[in-house]
């Protein structure tokens, strides 16, 4: 909840651009359902607080050897204007 609360603080309130968060745990603990949550919440604050505007939610994976967890995520995301970008090294 805390990082929830945070990112919908840094949405809600911030006119910086990007936020960098990191969310540790151990496998199965929920990071992935809370990166998908919080990039969805993203798009429809962006999407709200301006329709016309053309802005897109990335969601980037920076360890550069996690195929399985981008294809799980373009699933999550095929449905939303979210986009997942796997970086290659």
């Amino acid at each position: 909840m805390q990082v929830i609360s945070k990112v919908f603080e840094h949405l809600m309130g911030s006119s910086e651009k990007g936020l960098r968060l990191l969310v540790t745990g151990c496998k199965g603990s929920g990071k992935t359902m809370l990166l998908v949550f919080l990039a969805k919440l993203t798009h429809q604050v962006l999407k709200s607080r301006d329709p016309a505007t053309n802005r897109e939610v990335l969601v980037c994976d920076g360890s550069f050897g996690c195929p399985f967890l981008m294809d799980q995520l373009q699933r999550q995301f095929s449905c939303s204007d979210v986009n997942v970008f796997p970086l290659r090294s």
